[in-house]
């Protein structure tokens, strides 16, 4: 009797690990960046990193920051226009919604990076990380383009 026990127990468990475990493979699927790259910016002076952004998963991403030792600062921005001016702000997130994909592109959101620590020029490369609320940190290559 108490075998049988054991036995449904240790079956239900599995049962229970599988079905989670199969939920936690869709629902967190990686994000696929594509398309990144960079303006090109003096020491000092501010420049901005572009992507396309998919989330192929069942359930949102949040892009909630970015960092990196290129700059000062790194963090995510919406430009919008207002008045007939162009305003540029710091966002909390960003969601990409399931399925869907969002584009960093020059004149919307983008990674801005303040007061740079070293010369950006066409060609060169370095690293920034994107950092999600329900997601591990992606670390990406950047290239600087004269686009």
């Amino acid at each position: 009797m108490n075998t049988n026990r054991t036995i449904l127990s240790i079956l239900a468990t599995l049962m229970l690990a599988t079905v989670l475990a199969a939920c936690a493979d869709d629902a967190a699927a990686d994000p696929v960046i594509e398309n990144v790259w960079a303006r090109p910016g003096d020491t000092g002076d501010n420049s901005a990193a572009y992507m396309d952004i998919s989330n192929d998963g069942d359930a949102d991403l949040t892009l909630i920051g970015a960092s990196g030792d290129i700059a000062g600062a790194v963090e995510v921005h919406e430009s919008t226009m207002e008045d007939g001016m162009m305003q540029m702000e710091e966002i909390p997130e960003l969601v990409i919604e399931a399925g869907e994909t969002v584009s960093l592109e020059p004149g919307g959101y983008h990674i801005m990076m303040m007061n740079l620590e070293q010369d950006l020029e066409v060609g060169d490369t370095f690293q920034i990380t994107l950092e999600f609320e329900d997601h591990d940190d992606i670390e990406l290559d950047v290239t600087v383009e004269d686009q």
